[in-house]
């Protein structure tokens, strides 16, 4: 079995991990505080402080499906990370969901970078892990 690359350590919770084109980007959990990596192992690009400001979580249901954020503030630019599940059948046929993930980076209202995750279906954000280690915030609207 081969072992994924992460940005968590072993012993942290991996609340979301996915490989963009670029770079891998995590948000990982220990016993008492969550952390936004983005990076690869060994060469951290970015890390938010453990105990970030306004490190938060957001969650929204639709018909068939939802999704899942975490976000975080650094200076000017703001930092969002997502999972979503689309329905995109309502026949008698299958559901077939569509998955979209990855990271929005923003610098106030405007979007200055939106890096979709390479296997969206594998990036799914663990929303109990989240609950548990931050606080509610609000949703962030995005195409």
């Amino acid at each position: 079995m081969v072992k994924r690359a992460s940005l968590c350590a072993p012993s942290e919770t991996v609340i979301f991990e996915c490989r963009t084109k670029r770079r891998l980007v995590a948000v990982c959990g220990s016993s008492t505080a969550a952390q936004y990596r983005s990076g690869l192992p060994g060469k951290l690009e970015l890390a938010s402080p453990v105990r970030a400001p306004g490190l938060s979580y957001a969650n929204r249901a639709y018909s068939g499906g939802g999704e899942s954020q975490i976000r975080f503030a650094k200076g000017p630019y703001g930092y969002v990370v997502y999972s979503s599940t689309i329905r995109t059948s309502f026949g008698d046929g299958p559901n077939d969901p569509a998955f979209r993930s990855g990271v929005l980076v923003t610098r106030g209202a405007s979007l200055v970078s939106h890096d979709r995750c390479v296997q969206p279906s594998d990036a799914v954000l663990d929303l109990a892990a989240a609950q548990r280690h931050m606080p509610e915030g609000s949703f962030i609207e995005h195409d």
